[in-house]
């Protein structure tokens, strides 16, 4: 099993597939009912993107590299600085 982690789906949706935007807007509504039920502020997907992005074709990683992922966020939230991912491990 793995994580698939996606950025731009709707703006690539709304491009190329009116029909699978329409079911994204649809199952975004679900979860937006869902988080305002508990309380938490709904959740708003792009229709549109500032710059295209190159979507990835491997979207699937194993679970330890969600540690990356809350890393990257962690970092941007803070306003601090990436380095890029490299194929070296740290010691």
């Amino acid at each position: 099993m793995g994580l698939s982690v996606t950025v731009g789906m709707l703006a690539d949706l709304e491009r190329n597939d009116a029909e699978g935007a329409a079911w994204f807007r649809e199952e975004l509504a679900k979860v937006n009912r869902v988080l305002e039920a508990n309380g938490i502020a709904a959740f708003t997907e792009p229709g549109t993107l500032a710059r295209e992005l190159r979507l990835n074709a491997a979207d699937s990683y194993p679970y330890s590299f969600l540690h990356y992922l809350r890393r990257a966020y962690a970092f941007q939230r803070e306003g601090l600085p990436l380095t890029p991912a490299g194929d070296r491990v740290s010691k």
